[in-house]
């Protein structure tokens, strides 16, 4: 989808009667200055459904070092990040999949074998610990080993100083409608009506009714980790 197409459906659908869409004569279209504010709101409603639904996962491998147990999944850590001054990179990207801070949750850990790591569990001398959503404690590291992160990531942030009417925003159709009652309850939530607060609560009421329909119809299979890694950690592809 592209954003343009967004518009289109606000313009038509939840902001048709506003003066943001042209009011009644909405063929006019989202007003440009408009623009920066709208997609602010699309931001945060992406990032939103990014959060519940586990919609986008990522791989960032991170090399260990005896001396250092705390790793900052952090991109000025980075080896590609050749603006960083830190004096160590371990986060092993490259110039086709950089790492590009887009963490939102770690879902799973495993090592060079393929196997999966326990996290946060005390009672097992592997387990490695979250002391932060990317703060990553390996308690007994080695020089030479790799670990493999897979994490819940975020979307690609829309510009919205100059927003690209052509920019695709990658969600999958069932969280549409989703995203237009979001963005319309945080458009009509800047009106001090009374009115206007009455939609914007009830429009925040049916974002998330939506997205619990999403959650009982399984449509993401409830899985916290969809890829498969052993192939690719054995060397194999």
């Amino acid at each position: 989808m592209k954003l343009s197409e967004l518009f289109e459906l606000l313009q038509y659908g939840e902001l048709a009667t506003l003066p943001i869409s042209g009011g009644i004569d909405s063929v006019k279209g989202i007003r440009v200055q408009d623009y920066p504010a709208l997609v602010s709101h699309i931001n945060l409603a992406l990032t939103d459904l990014f959060t519940k639904f586990n919609l986008k996962e990522r791989e960032v491998a991170v090399q260990q070092y005896e001396s250092i147990t705390q790793y900052q999944l952090d991109s000025k850590y980075a080896i590609t990040n050749t603006e960083s001054i830190e004096p160590v990179k371990y986060i092993l990207d490259s110039e086709f999949n950089p790492f590009t801070d887009d963490i939102l949750r770690v879902n799973s850990i495993f090592d060079e074998a393929g196997c999966e790591l326990p996290i946060n569990d005390e009672h097992q001398t592997s387990s490695l610990f979250l002391n932060g959503y990317k703060t990553l404690q390996v308690p007994f590291p080695a020089d030479d080993n790799t670990i493999f992160v897979m994490y819940r990531a975020n979307h690609i942030k829309l510009d919205s100083a100059l927003p690209d009417l052509e920019a695709d925003i990658d969600i999958p159709a069932y969280c549409v409608e989703a995203i237009l009652s979001y963005v319309a309850s945080r458009v009509h939530s800047q009106n001090t009506s009374q009115e206007a607060q009455i939609n914007a609560v009830n429009l925040m009421a049916k974002y998330n009714m939506l997205c619990d329909q999403i959650e009982l119809r399984n449509v993401l299979h409830n899985s916290p980790n969809n890829t498969n890694l052993k192939l690719g950690v054995n060397g194999w592809v």
